[in-house]
């Protein structure tokens, strides 16, 4: 499959490639989180809490997917894996395909990129430095914070110029993600 994919060049095909596989993984659907009151880029309230969020709970497959209509350019996904290598530090893969499929960034399939992001969990705050793909050395920071055992809210700081990720949303813990 990432054979086949890496050797398609229009973005448009991979977004209808990747968009079923990213909606079937993910654990809750885009019309259960709005039930919840959380929308697309709305802003999610993080109660602090006294206990340090433990590195585990952050580490596996995640995903979010919004699917307005069929042309419409709101359509976007976003995956990312997370392994630890240290204490409170990970590596990680991520992909996002944006604008209808009209923009991919992250993983590049040309380059077979195995790590682009590098975190460092603080307090119950996982720093991510995201390395994007669709623009040479363009990079975005961003943080993830625990919900709960099947959610993230992942939001980004910042980045050196353009990359294609979700500004702020809910992601959630693919189906059959073991770690």
């Amino acid at each position: 499959m990432l054979n086949m994919l890496s050797r398609t060049r229009n973005p448009l095909t991979l977004f209808f490639i990747l968009s079923p596989l990213l909606l079937l993984a993910c654990t809750g659907n885009q019309s259960a989180e709005k039930k919840q009151g959380i929308q697309r880029n709305d802003s999610v309230e993080i109660s602090a809490k006294n206990t340090a969020v433990c590195m585990e709970k952050f580490l596996g497959k995640w995903c979010y997917f919004y699917w307005e209509n069929d042309s419409s350019l709101a359509n976007e996904a976003f995956d990312i894996e997370l392994k630890k290598t240290d204490e409170n530090k990970v590596i990680g893969l991520w992909a996002s395909v944006m604008y209808n499929g009209n923009r991919l960034d992250g993983w590049d399939g040309d380059q077979d990129t195995e790590v682009n992001v590098n975190g460092e969990l603080k307090h119950d705050t996982l720093f991510l430095r995201m390395n994007g793909s669709y623009w040479e050395g363009s990079y975005a920071n961003a943080i993830l914070t625990y919900r709960n055992d099947t959610s993230l809210y992942f939001k980004v700081l910042n980045s050196n110029q353009e990359i294609f990720l979700p500004t702020s949303v809910v992601i959630s813990r693919y189906k059959n993600s073991s770690e």
